[in-house]
């Protein structure tokens, strides 16, 4: 019997803050050789490591503010309908701390994962390396977005989320604090301010955070995709991109994300067309929150302090298009 747990999820709103055909304009992104080809017959990207993997096993790392709270509700709601895969929302996962042995990791996979398979994982869990465990490389998927508005979501997600303010202890002054008041503070009070935009997100790196609670704006992708489980020094951009290349059975987009639930069910097995009919009926129960978007110059800045995510971004848009054409699905002009 297949079993079905609706459980914890945030009210990401789905929607395009930039007309896409100016982003490659904006960030002069260029094709990379490092970009793998499409093999047409598997349905994967050149570079995939197919052999050796965990069918019975999707895991959804769950990059917070990138579409998750619509993916996890359709997910969720699939799973009624279908006989394949149980589904279950953990919250919260794993804090780094508690995985960083081999030991803690693998009594969490065998206690906690491995049991309920045929089984979708949905958290906030990032990448963890199945094979270090002894363990068949489960499917990875995910979805990522424009690191400036995932910030900016993020940033007023926390002003209305009960979990966020007790955590931060957010009096109602802080919770009415638009995100560039809070840029503002943070460049005004570490002595960055009056400098060129460059300048300024290279003082801000250098200095000890001081602005709003919980605010410090840093690149997360690298983090996410190289894995928050090992060593910090371990993680750089080009471990991200490995660990993409190699073990990510599809990372969607935001900006697409009707072309990445088509492309979702169409390379996970079992799946035919529900995540898409599922999300017609979901795509407008979700409830956004009132944003007030930072200036042109804050943004500017966001963008330097944001650099590392821009380039894996960048890196997966590529690699999106690509897989997206090897599975012969239209994209839709906004």
């Amino acid at each position: 019997m297949v079993l079905c747990m609706h459980a914890f999820w945030t009210n990401d709103i789905v929607k395009i803050e930039e007309p896409l055909q100016n982003y490659e304009v904006r960030h002069k992104m260029k094709d990379t050789s490092s970009v793998s080809r499409c093999n047409k017959s598997s349905k994967n990207l050149i570079g995939y490591e197919n052999d050796n993997r965990d069918k019975a096993l999707i895991i959804y790392s769950e990059m917070p503010k990138c579409g998750s709270g619509t993916f996890v509700r359709i997910l969720s709601d699939v799973c009624k309908y279908s006989k394949h895969y149980r589904t279950k929302y953990t919250w919260p996962t794993p804090s780094p701390v508690e995985l960083q042995s081999v030991e803690s990791k693998q009594k969490y996979v065998s206690s906690k994962i491995l049991p309920l398979r045929p089984y979708i994982f949905m958290g906030h869990l990032s990448f963890l390396d199945f094979i270090e465990l002894g363990n068949k490389q489960p499917l990875y998927i995910d979805i990522v977005r424009d690191p400036v508005e995932r910030w900016i979501s993020l940033y007023y997600y926390k002003r209305v989320s009960p979990f966020h303010i007790k955590r931060l202890n957010l009096t109602r002054k802080e919770r009415n604090r638009t995100m560039d008041n809070c840029m503002k503070i943070w460049i005004s009070l570490t002595g960055c301010l009056g400098r060129s935009i460059k300048a300024t997100a290279d003082c801000l790196k250098t200095k000890p955070y001081m602005g709003c609670k919980d605010e410090k704006i840093v690149s997360s992708y690298p983090t996410w995709f190289s894995g928050q489980y090992i060593n910090s020094s371990l993680m750089s951009l080009q471990r991200a991109k490995t660990n993409i290349e190699k073990y990510y059975t599809f990372i969607g987009i935001t900006e697409h994300f009707e072309e990445t639930l088509k492309a979702m069910e169409t390379i996970l097995p079992s799946f035919t067309n529900e995540f898409t009919r599922m999300f017609k009926t979901t795509r407008n129960q979700n409830v956004g929150h009132n944003k007030v978007r930072p200036s042109d110059d804050n943004i500017d800045v966001i963008k330097e302090l944001l650099s590392d995510d821009y380039e894996l971004y960048g890196f997966i848009r590529q690699r999106f298009y690509k897989h997206i054409n090897c599975l012969a699905i239209n994209i839709t002009k906004h």
